[in-house]
């Protein structure tokens, strides 16, 4: 079975092109926030705080990566 590796480049007409993904970092990151300032949070609430924060810091990190922005 053979790997493809896709590589995307977004055009964007701003150079504040990652501006949405930086916005739904910070969302998730405050989510993640909140939920893991509940009392007494379970298994569940504890994972589910772990995957926002690992998924908040991808999508930053795709979001600085200028070589997936072109502007134009």
């Amino acid at each position: 079975m053979s790997t493809k590796r896709w590589r995307f480049t977004l055009r964007c007409r701003t150079s504040r092109c990652g501006g949405a993904l930086k916005h739904f970092s910070l969302r998730w990151q405050l989510k993640a926030k909140n939920l893991s300032r509940a009392e007494n949070p379970d298994q569940t609430q504890r994972d589910f705080v772990n995957i926002l924060i690992s998924r908040a810091e991808g999508i930053y990190d795709l979001a600085e990566r200028s070589d997936l922005w072109q502007t134009g």
